[in-house]
């Protein structure tokens, strides 16, 4: 039996740290861009996700690339 995969989608999550908490420890916030192409490169992402840190004036502190596939049996 051989399985394979099917891409569903894919997600640009950026993670920036916007203050602290009251006990000090700094505040993570996240943004998550769906219906981002499923070809898009690693590095294509990494570079918009640079320019929106650049555009929102926080440098992301963590880029994510998520993407949800689907397991087909052949």
């Amino acid at each position: 039996m051989a399985i394979s995969n099917i891409k569903n989608s894919t997600a640009l999550v950026l993670r920036f740290e916007k203050g602290q908490n009251l006990d000090g420890t700094p505040k993570v916030v996240s943004q998550k861009y769906s219906k981002i192409n499923k070809a898009a490169t690693d590095e294509e992402l990494f570079e918009v996700g640079a320019a929106i840190g650049e555009v929102l004036i926080s440098y992301p502190v963590e880029l994510k690339r998520v993407d949800d596939f689907s397991l087909i049996e052949e």
